[in-house]
């Protein structure tokens, strides 16, 4: 029959996982296995210290990057401010 042929011709031109392509070989493997992703995925803690003086810090540490990075968050906006605009929001803004 047609599917019989169709069929035949489909599985002689499929190359089979026995004999793989090297090129495929160079990246991944033909048998199943079950990789680990916690390593990539892991979100370092971030702790928050507090200074006497109420000033708050938020550090956190990645083994893998020699970099040091500072951010700078004042809690200003109009729920901290009075109707005069004379804030900390008014003089930082961009």
């Amino acid at each position: 029959m047609l599917y019989d042929r169709l069929a035949e011709a489909v599985r002689s031109k499929i190359k089979r996982l026995d004999d793989p392509d090297p090129r495929f070989l160079r990246y991944a493997s033909p048998h199943p296995t079950l990789a680990d992703h916690t390593p990539i995925l892991a979100v370092p803690e971030t702790r928050v210290t507090t200074l006497p003086n109420g000033l708050r810090i938020a550090t956190d540490s990645t083994r893998d990057s020699r970099t040091a990075t500072v951010g700078v968050w004042i809690d200003a906006g109009s729920r901290f401010e009075t109707d005069e605009p004379t804030g900390p929001r008014t003089s930082w803004s961009t």
